[in-house]
């Protein structure tokens, strides 16, 4: 089982080394909101995982409901065919019938909406996580290891090319434990909550920073034979 605590305290380590290397960089930025998404992760998935009592209290009222009028129709219907009064009873088992059955909706909605309300906000989590990773390649993106093997002129439009190729290699890398630490926020999600949608955008999350990873080491590939 993963541990919220620890995957906290590497983000935060993580972020310090960040703005010890590169201070006052848009990764350390990112890192520090990574940092912020996994100490609250525990939190969030603790309180989602607690029951909501407010919509338990309306379920077990609408269940109240539907029994009482389960057991005023049996009843009235011993009544009704002592009497030999079927008309009547047709008459009172129609409305009252209706009544059941649109209790029983109302009832099947609220059981559902907590898990619902729990799914979205799953979702919405996860979705910053996504966003997170998406940054993180944009920030690798043109930290470009074939630059400093093969020369050329810079154009007016080429972006800043100020790091050797240790300071490259530390920035790919920070880029790679992000995306990292990320994926395993997402896993946290997963473990509390089985729910199929949200497997489902744990799995594509994972699968996103695994490809995103796997660009970055390619470019730590080609650092290394540039700089053996």
């Amino acid at each position: 089982m993963l541990q919220p605590l620890l995957i906290t305290e590497t983000a935060q380590q993580l972020k310090r080394r960040v703005e010890q290397r590169f201070p006052g960089s848009g990764l350390g930025r990112v890192a520090a909101q990574i940092e912020t998404e996994s100490s609250q992760a525990a939190e969030r998935i603790a309180r989602l995982s607690r029951p909501t009592w407010s919509l338990r209290l309306v379920n077990v009222v609408l269940a109240a409901g539907i029994a009482a009028i389960g057991i005023y129709i049996a009843t009235h219907a011993s009544v009704q065919l002592r009497l030999n009064d079927m008309e009547r009873f047709i008459q009172f088992l129609e409305p009252a019938l209706g009544s059941m059955v649109f209790i029983g909706a109302g009832l099947l909605s609220i059981w559902s909406l907590e898990a619902r309300w729990k799914r979205r906000r799953t979702l919405q989590a996860l979705h910053n996580l996504r966003s997170l990773a998406h940054v993180i390649d944009m920030h690798q993106l043109t930290k470009d290891p074939e630059r400093l093997l093969v020369g050329g002129p810079d154009t007016k439009s080429s972006p800043k090319r100020s790091m050797n190729g240790f300071e490259l290699g530390r920035y790919l890398d920070y880029c790679s434990e992000m995306l990292s630490i990320i994926g395993k926020v997402a896993a946290m999600w997963a473990e509390k909550f089985t729910d199929p949608e949200v497997q489902r955008a744990v799995d594509q999350l994972e699968n996103l920073t695994s490809g995103l990873s796997r660009k970055i080491w390619q470019k730590m590939m080609i650092l290394t034979r540039t700089n053996p």
